[in-house]
């Protein structure tokens, strides 16, 4: 399978001048209307800079036909999930993951974990 033929991307952002790497996007598309952003990572020191906000948009504007992204971000996090609402995203739902497997738990009594986002994607 060729690169343009798999539904998995990895963009990286890089300052062009030191060729310093500056973060990453990792995304999939997972059917023809919705997409995954598993991570985005963006170098310490280049934070608040608008580097997050660049990769997300140019991973939303990767595959033709997808309407919605979907990511998600630990509860703790209140930083990362202001921002994310704050863009435009909705709260889907929380989830509790397994910290030994990774897999989301279906034990009621489990700690909420994460917090589920989509974002409407305008184009």
């Amino acid at each position: 399978m060729t690169d343009k033929e798999s539904n998995q991307r990895l963009l990286v952002a890089e300052i062009t001048n030191t060729k310093k790497i500056a973060g990453y996007c990792r995304f999939e598309k997972k059917d023809p209307q919705n997409m995954y952003i598993s991570f985005i990572l963006i170098d310490k020191d280049l934070c608040k800079q608008g580097i997050g906000k660049k990769l997300a948009y140019a991973a939303m504007h990767t595959f033709d036909g997808v309407t919605h992204c979907n990511f998600r971000a630990l509860v703790h996090d209140a930083f990362i999930n202001e921002l994310y609402l704050k863009h435009g995203a909705i709260q889907k739902e929380q989830l509790s993951f397994d910290p030994n497997t990774g897999q989301i738990c279906t034990d009621p009594n489990a700690p909420i974990t994460h917090n589920m986002y989509s974002y409407e994607i305008k184009k």
